[in-house]
């Protein structure tokens, strides 16, 4: 696996997210899967949940991966040191993340990419929503957009008079994390409802903060 690519998805995650790493056949997965159970070893936070160490080292032991399962699922992999994921990278041929609402938009494909992505627009940016913002004076647009790399859909939050940015939200489609004016959060890709509420209380929060103090913005109920 590339390793540039490797180390961004792996940063990515939440620091707490379970992800599944899947070793290449052959001596360059072994290599791999013996730099994997160095960096386990030597990093706190970070487990192998299944198979467990044991069973690795077992199959470091006995050197080919025969009637060996090669994908192993891993947990705060968040936690380590990039420069030994680079050393990791070449003896995998793929890594996946729990599924999430954005899922499908970690594909190679760029038709596929593109049609869930407006699937996605679409049920987050109803007219309800539009109308409510735009009652605030800000509108709202949405686009498929890769961001270091990686496929996302990003919400653009403007003022209608002078189209001035106060807001930009992002669904990462390989984590399912969500960012807020490029800053991960914990916060993770939900249903349709919960990512309006999430739009919506960060529009509150910027457009307080952008108020007088002592004339907030009146909080939103959905």
């Amino acid at each position: 696996m590339d390793s540039k690519l490797f180390v961004t998805c792996v940063r990515r995650l939440h620091s707490v997210q379970i992800v599944y790493l899947t070793f290449r056949l052959g001596q360059e997965g072994i290599v791999g899967l013996r730099q994997f159970v160095s960096l386990v070893e030597s990093t706190p936070g970070i487990l192998a949940v299944e198979p467990g160490l044991f069973h690795l080292k077992r199959t470091l032991r006995s050197g080919p991966w025969e009637n060996v399962r090669r994908t192993v699922i891993v947990y705060g992999l968040a936690h380590a040191d990039p420069g030994l994921l680079e050393q990791i990278a070449p003896g995998l041929d793929h890594i996946a993340s729990v599924q999430h609402r954005a899922s499908r938009l970690f594909t190679s494909s760029p038709s596929v990419r593109l049609v869930v992505a407006d699937a996605i627009l679409e049920l987050i940016l109803e007219p309800n929503l539009v109308y409510e913002i735009w009652g605030w004076g800000v509108g709202i647009s949405g686009n498929f957009k890769e961001i270091d790399g990686l496929p996302a859909v990003v919400f653009d939050l403007y003022d209608q008079h002078d189209g001035k940015d106060l807001l930009k939200i992002a669904i990462d489609g390989w984590s399912g994390r969500i960012g807020v004016n490029g800053t991960w959060g914990d916060r993770m890709a939900g249903s349709p409802d919960e990512l309006q509420r999430l739009i919506l209380s960060a529009l509150v929060g910027r457009l307080d903060a952008m108020t007088a103090p002592g004339q907030p913005v009146s909080q939103v109920a959905r």
